[in-house]
């Protein structure tokens, strides 16, 4: 979803750059913002490309209760997201509000579109909150998986674990 909103945007934003010389701020912020989503969406897919199934291996041997296990894996795929594209989402949330900024009159009761960036941190900050009710010893077992730190396909992971 958030790959097809993005698209539609840079779509957007670059037809009214092709009209027009850069002279203005509002347009240098719009190209900005142009490209920064479209720097998003590259290392989004950098990292999905990169994703691998975890080994069910390690994560079985924890003995986590199937709740657990969910919970676990969820946390851990959108920590490894979000950390993956960190920097573009920022610089995107910045060129957002830098060209919503620069256009209160005509922007003041619409999004700016950095929600699209922060949603992913705000789901993820819960499940860190989560995450972190686990008993330290356990938390300190998962975090030792190496694996869980980088992106990894959820759904073919879960599978492997049963889930």
């Amino acid at each position: 979803m958030i790959r097809s909103l993005i698209f539609i945007v840079i779509s957007m934003l670059s037809d009214t750059l092709l009209a027009s010389a850069q002279t203005d701020p509002v347009e240098i912020a719009r190209s900005n913002l142009a490209a920064s989503i479209a720097t998003f969406a590259e290392k989004q897919q950098q990292c999905d490309d990169q994703s691998a199934v975890l080994s069910p291996g390690p994560i079985k041997a924890l003995g986590l209760s199937e709740q657990q296990l969910k919970d676990v894996l969820t946390y851990h795929f959108l920590k490894a997201s979000v950390e993956c594209t960190y920097a573009e989402a920022a610089e995107a949330i910045v060129n957002a509000r830098l060209f919503k900024d620069l256009q209160p009159l005509m922007m003041q009761h619409e999004e700016d579109g950095s929600s699209l960036f922060t949603m992913e941190m705000v789901k993820l900050l819960k499940l860190e909150a989560q995450y972190n009710a686990l008993p330290n010893a356990q938390r300190k077992s998962i975090d030792a998986i190496e694996a869980l730190h980088k992106p990894f396909r959820l759904i073919e992971s879960a599978e492997a674990l049963g889930l």
